[in-house]
């Protein structure tokens, strides 16, 4: 046999191999966003990955434009290697993103681009699924530092929808020297809002002062700035003490926030899921930050006058909102995952915990995307959750 035919049927056993021990995979869909940190999120929906002999997978993503590939490390997403369990795992949260600016450096902003995402096997270095996509970069965010956009798709086509965008009657305004003033933006529903969210200072010094001399009604607390100890108390009863008391303390204060929400409420006929979840994505799109701060939380003032926050801090300010507007909330905590959610009763569909008989579903407040019931896979194991109801003084 000719040498050079011999090692091609070679190649070709081999590959053959290859191919059938490979693991496959589906990948339901991707979902886009443009969102205020000037950034293209890139969200992977119900991918599925099974009959592989390793449990770890590579995702890659490339982008062209005009059939050319734009092969930068500025632009292409390193491979990840993605540790899974086919018993529960199924690519939900899995997401990725790229600046606008790196668009604009290796590629025409302006022009419409095209991507695959690529599912490879670790073991055989075999690519099992591959998603393409297509998308445009909307116009009032080219060339801009503070503009935001936002566009959700469940099959990419180009992305040429437009937004409305809606202001507050609200048109009071204060004294800086009286005010923090902290300009909102965000997304529901396809619409744009905006809004001026006003902050007292001396009530915001006052609830960072309150929070600096906590301690709860039983036992005792000590924050060196490093651990926490905790004396004649657990965790669980020393933070449903101090998140209540965060919830007493400030929501007075938040009187002109929640009147612009109650307006934008009225003005748009949002009914009780929607306003809910129209308060939620106002606080998602605020930026996260861990706090440098006692008890490792910002106070709800802190948050709204800084945008910033974790996820205990915007869970314990959405909690105070959203229970005054009537809503039955909680607080949901995982010692194990290291994380806090909202919880909130609701009719509907998704994850939710019981007690009481009542349904509280999670809410994840830290990223954009997430809707009332949806329990991001990383954190999807709800026996390590627990339900922390604030306590009232």
């Amino acid at each position: 046999m000719h040498k050079l035919t011999f090692f091609l049927l070679l190649f070709l056993i081999l590959f053959s191999y290859q191919v059938a021990f490979s693991g496959s995979a589906d990948i339901g869909s991707i979902k886009i966003e443009h969102n205020k940190e000037n950034r293209v999120y890139f969200r992977v929906h119900d991918m599925v990955v099974y009959g592989m002999k390793s449990k770890y997978i590579h995702v890659e993503f490339w982008l062209s434009q005009n059939a050319q590939w734009i092969n930068s490390s500025a632009i292409i997403l390193d491979p990840q290697e993605v540790y899974y369990d086919p018993s529960y795992w199924n690519g939900e949260a899995y997401w990725f993103y790229y600046g606008y600016q790196e668009f604009s450096s290796y590629g025409d902003p302006y022009s419409p681009f095209w991507g695959s995402f690529f599912v490879i096997d670790h073991a055989t270095n075999t690519v099992i699924a591959q998603k393409d996509i297509e998308f445009s970069l909307p116009d009032n965010v080219l060339g801009s530092g503070d503009s935001s956009e936002y566009f959700s798709h469940d099959d990419f086509t180009s992305a040429d929808e437009t937004s409305t965008e809606e202001t507050s009657d609200d048109s009071a305004t204060y004294s800086d020297d009286d005010y923090y003033m902290a300009s909102h933006s965000w997304y529901y529903l396809k619409k744009y809002y905006k809004s001026d969210f006003q902050v007292g200072k001396n009530d915001y010094q006052k609830s960072v002062n309150e929070r600096d001399t906590f301690q709860p009604q039983r036992g005792h607390a000590e924050d060196n700035g490093e651990y926490i100890t905790l004396w004649d108390i657990d965790f669980n009863e020393f933070y449903s003490d101090l998140y209540g008391y965060l919830h007493q303390q400030n929501s007075g204060r938040l009187k002109q926030v929640k009147e612009v929400l109650q307006a934008y409420r009225d003005q748009n006929s949002l009914g009780y899921a929607e306003f809910a979840g129209f308060v939620i994505t106002c606080i998602q799109y605020t930026t996260y930050k861990l706090p440098e701060k006692l008890w490792g939380i910002y106070t709800p003032l802190e948050v709204i006058a800084s945008k910033t926050g974790d996820c205990d801090s915007r869970s314990v300010l959405l909690y105070s909102i959203l229970k005054d507007f009537g809503y039955e909330t909680a607080i949901f905590y995982s010692d194990y995952y290291q994380h806090a959610m909202l919880g909130i009763a609701y009719v509907g569909t998704g994850d939710y915990l019981s007690s009481g008989g009542v349904k509280y579903y999670f809410v994840e407040t830290t990223a954009t995307g997430w809707e009332i019931g949806d329990l991001p896979p990383d954190w999807s194991n709800k026996d390590h959750w627990v339900i922390l109801f604030p306590i009232l003084r």
